[in-house]
């Protein structure tokens, strides 16, 4: 039995009872923004709850769900029991039932018990109720024993204490391997509380859930929830990585990446403000057992791809954030070891002051100085009585970490042509880019304004705010760009462009990048002008690929292949369409050789016992000045799917939006 078999015998059996079943993977409710994230299975449907929704009044429909649940915040935070709970996860399914308007307890006790009993042996289960639930304990006398029935004053439920609904309980309990483990709670809930003043309902309604994971755990004899054989493959790659890390390490790692791609799969994007927040300090958290143990991001979350809902995607928001990471330790270490810190008995204290400095100025948040400190043992906060977030909060101390709302915020303030975001990723992950793909021949119009935003780790040497000289771009040698700002805004590079002329892009055309003197050693705003060009032109990125990499690429950057819908082009269509666009006298060359030395700087994320399989290296040069276009290792005679080489090796795939791909190839 696995989590699959059982979230199936759990929408057939609810189904099977009048129950409408669904699946619900997105961790938040866009109908509820009360909460940051569901943290229960009520909380994906708490909108049909609403007593003063009139929509609601005549809804007589039952519902059971498997909801994807997240308790990293607020009430339910489970983040601190991570590592030494057998039982506690950040993030889990909820299976649940629900009676939202009018609630039938004894069909919701007969079902759920009956459902457990299909998987649960009898004998070991027992129930808690609260002493003043007569009205549970009448059901369950029914069933069961009155020797299999105990009071416990703490089963009761509440929103909060201000505002929301409120109920006793009744859990259905397990012995197993001497513990007791709660498999099902069901709340009754009878009372309403605004203001404060409880009030009785009409009618009671029905709020029931058990933990998968639990359940499954149990039914498969597991020790703990993360004993489960999902997670065999990437405990193998963690111990066979560092046998150095403690079990409670594995499971954070374990759980804390799976969260964050439940956040990543629900579209959340890292921010400094909300769930976005929330994201970003759980991958803080990750990111220091990534640095004690030098994890290899890439091999532990392609060795959980099967399990995860949004392996690309997490991958690549991981590697982006851990760069940013990795940027912020080195100014955390550089600034805790100047004149600035205080250093007694060989510890290095850290004043308010410097708690301020190094959030407000430096951009490295009290969160991760917090656990820095716990992780480097001869740092120590002083006054760690003080709430330095409310010290920081109440005296306007914003920490300089990019926060992509506020960036689109400014672009809209400052009217600035909003036409489509298109997201791509190259080698220094350069591009959040607005422009217009719509048309079949790209249109630049005179005075059209776009706006790149690069995130490399590149930080100006002057506050943020600063602005810079002007840089141009030479088309058909006419001047057609115009750097009209390089912001640093919270240490991020926005460039500003502006169109001078109105022209359209011509396969023949060849560009020219002029950067002024300010911008000559600077290679992220080199590499930011090449993507303006290569996106700006994507109707005709064949061309673009090779004007660029004969002028730039070899020196800055990777080249970005957009294919649409098609995952994969082969390298003889790749071939026949290059020929095509830029008319030029091609060939291809193929060679035979050793995996490992096809991808020697890569051989760290290879098994060792590939290193003998032989690969085809496809190759694509320009036959009249032998300058290489296009580099590819390709499938040879070996039996391993090239997914999983694109996975792996120095090519990234990322998923840009549900429609396109973006495949970036390195040409050096």
């Amino acid at each position: 039995m696995n989590k699959k078999n059982i979230i199936k015998s759990f929408i057939d059996f609810f189904s099977s009872k009048g129950y409408i079943s669904s699946i619900n993977n997105n961790v938040f409710n866009n109908l509820s923004q009360d909460i940051l994230f569901n943290n229960s299975g009520i909380a994906g449907l708490f909108h049909y709850f609403d007593q003063n929704n009139v929509l609601n009044l005549n809804n007589k429909n039952i519902y059971a769900t498997v909801q994807k649940c997240v308790r990293i915040s607020g009430k339910h935070n489970d983040i601190n029991e991570i590592g030494d709970s057998k039982t506690h996860a950040t993030s889990f399914y909820m299976l649940g039932t629900f009676m939202p308007i009018v609630g039938d307890l004894q069909k919701t006790i007969i079902d759920i018990y009956s459902f457990l009993k299909l998987f649960l042996e009898e004998k070991n289960m027992y129930i808690t109720i609260h002493p003043e639930c007569q009205r549970a304990l009448e059901v369950w006398l029914k069933l069961i024993p009155r020797s299999k029935i105990r009071y416990d004053i703490s089963n009761t439920w509440q929103m909060s204490n201000q505002y929301g609904y409120k109920g006793y309980c009744t859990e259905i309990m397990y012995n197993y391997l001497g513990c007791e483990v709660e498999v099902w709670n069901i709340v009754i809930i009878d009372k309403f509380i605004e203001n404060g003043i409880e009030t009785d309902l009409d009618h009671i309604k029905i709020d029931t859930g058990g933990g998968l994971e639990r359940l499954n755990m149990i039914l498969n004899d597991d020790d703990s929830i993360y004993d489960d054989e999902s997670f065999w493959s990437v405990f193998s790659v963690l111990a066979h990585h560092n046998d150095s890390i403690l079990s409670r390490e594995k499971n954070i790692i374990i759980d804390h990446i799976m969260t964050i791609d439940a956040i990543v799969f629900s579209n959340i994007h890292v921010s400094n403000v909300g769930r976005g927040y929330i994201l970003r300090k759980l991958m803080r958290r990750l990111f220091l057992y990534f640095y004690k143990y030098n994890l290899q991001i890439e091999k532990i979350v392609y060795s959980m791809n099967n399990i995860l809902l949004s392996p690309l995607d997490t991958m690549s928001i991981l590697f982006d954030e851990y760069a940013l990471f990795i940027n912020l330790i080195s100014v955390f270490q550089k600034y805790i070891n100047s004149k600035k810190v205080q250093v007694i008995n060989n510890k290095k204290i850290l004043t308010v002051e410097n708690i301020v400095y190094l959030h407000g100025t430096l951009g490295v948040s009290y969160y991760l100085v917090e656990l820095l400190s716990i992780n480097e043992k001869d740092i120590v906060i002083e006054n760690k009585n003080v709430d330095y977030y409310d010290l920081l909060k109440e005296n306007n101390v914003v920490s300089n970490k990019y926060n992509f709302s506020h960036i689109i915020q400014y672009i809209e303030k400052n009217s600035f042509s909003q036409k489509e975001f298109n997201y791509d990723i190259m080698s220094q992950n350069t591009g959040l880019i607005i422009f217009n793909n719509e048309k079949q021949v790209f249109q630049c119009n005179i005075n059209d304004e776009y706006y790149v935003l690069n995130v490399d780790n590149f930080v100006y040497p002057t506050s943020g705010g600063q602005e810079y000289d002007r840089g141009t771009v030479i088309f058909n040698n006419q001047k057609v760009f115009s750097i009209t700002n390089v912001i640093n805004y919270n240490n991020i590079n926005i460039i500003f462009v502006k169109c001078l002329l109105s022209f359209s892009f011509e396969s023949s055309s060849s560009f020219l990048l002029q950067v002024d003197e300010h911008y000559r050693e600077v290679h992220s705003i080199n590499h930011t002008l090449t993507h303006i060009i290569g996106t700006i032109c994507q109707k005709y990125f064949f061309n673009t690929i090779h004007q660029i990499s004969s002028k730039i690429c070899y020196n800055c950057c990777k080249i970005s292949f957009y294919f649409g819908n098609e995952f994969l082009l082969t390298s003889e269509k790749l071939l026949y369409l290059l020929k095509k666009e830029i008319s030029k006298n091609l060939i291809l060359k193929r060679r035979k050789m050793y995996f490992y030395d096809a991808v020697k700087n890569n051989y760290k994320y290879l098994n060792k016992e590939n290193y003998k399989i032989f690969v085809n290296v496809v190759e694509i040069y320009d036959k009249d000045t032998n300058q290489l276009l296009f580099k590819d290792i390709c499938g040879g005679t070996h039996s391993v799917n090239f997914k999983d080489y694109i996975k792996s090796l120095q090519l990234t795939v990322l998923k840009i939006n549900k429609h396109a791909y973006s495949i970036n190839y390195g040409i050096k």
